[in-house]
């Protein structure tokens, strides 16, 4: 928030679990009235209970699968309505190469992922006519609180600095990936995933599709 103030710009936080549709809702609608409309949606909450799928409690499972993949559909279903009248959205959904290429001891999260990019890509087709795309970006490792707990238990093999060494993102660069897709640019976009490992797309060359959602709406600047 600090950095969209010094920048110039507005920042409010609104907290709710996106696991709770109703509260999805209300968080929603408090920063309709603050800003007066929603443009821009990044879903990127997200947890992980990592562990052998034979000691799973389906209470974790379901957790895992209430905020990865069903707080994607709360918040955006909540903000649809606004876009669908405007005739223009973005939205952007953080998912996870480990969807792409499996995980071990991360399977609930690794399917709450490829769920998000499935979700994705349907959407985007969906919405594509109505003027709101929907991209998706999966990171690679990323050091966030989430990972360095996987590390304490001991599920990363050479740690955290070891992974992130061989993934040249980090987690502001996976925010500035995402920047692209919320602009008039995406417009070009159809579906599908980029994974923020790869090198970034040229002017020429055109994105491809898919979707984020943020704990936070966004509203565009005018």
């Amino acid at each position: 928030m600090g950095a969209i103030e010094s920048a110039g710009g507005t920042a409010v936080a609104f907290g709710f679990d996106v696991g709770d549709a109703d509260a999805v809702a209300d968080g929603v609608e408090a920063a309709v009235e603050r800003f007066g409309r929603l443009d821009v949606l990044v879903n990127n909450a997200g947890v992980a209970v990592d562990g052998l799928v034979l000691r799973y409690k389906e209470a974790d499972w379901q957790r895992v699968i209430d905020v990865n993949l069903h707080g994607v559909f709360h918040c955006i279903q909540a903000v649809l309505p606004d876009m669908v009248e405007a005739g223009w959205g973005r939205i952007v959904n953080i998912s996870s190469s480990s969807a792409q290429s499996g995980q071990p001891v991360m399977t609930h999260y690794v399917a709450s992922k490829a769920g998000v990019i499935g979700f994705t890509k349907a959407l985007a087709l969906e919405l594509g006519p109505q003027g709101i795309t929907v991209n998706t970006v999966p990171p690679g490792f990323i050091d966030t609180p989430m990972l360095r707990k996987a590390e304490g238990r001991g599920f990363l093999g050479q740690g955290v600095e070891h992974h992130e060494g061989q993934t040249p993102v980090r987690t502001l660069e996976v925010g500035f990936s995402s920047r692209p897709m919320a602009r008039d640019l995406s417009s070009m976009s159809r579906s599908g995933s980029r994974m923020a490992e790869r090198a970034w797309p040229t002017r020429s060359e055109p994105m491809e599709s898919a979707s984020q959602m943020a704990s936070g709406p966004v509203v565009s600047p005018e």
